[in-house]
């Protein structure tokens, strides 16, 4: 799982759950983890923590909605991956 710091820390309860084995990478920027990922710049096995417009943007799918820990926290993230087929 990629993403800024403080998008992997603001869902840490999620990819505790959900992405347990998982390595977690810490990068500058969130929307910039998206466009690497849509870019092919990233394994086939990787997924990002980013916006919905980034998801839109750079035409990546959408896992699953709202899993960020605070459930009254403004910030949103999701877990995006690259739709198959699409290089």
């Amino acid at each position: 799982m990629h993403s800024h710091e403080q998008a992997l820390k603001q869902c840490k309860d999620y990819l505790a759950e959900k992405f347990w084995s998982k390595k977690l990478v810490e990068t500058d920027d969130t929307a910039k983890s998206a466009q690497d990922l849509s870019l092919n710049k990233l394994s086939d096995n990787v997924a990002v923590i980013a916006s919905k417009q980034c998801a839109e943007k750079y035409g990546l799918n959408i896992i699953e909605h709202d899993i960020h820990d605070l459930k009254k926290n403004l910030t949103l993230f999701l877990a995006i991956e690259r739709l198959d087929g699409d290089e």
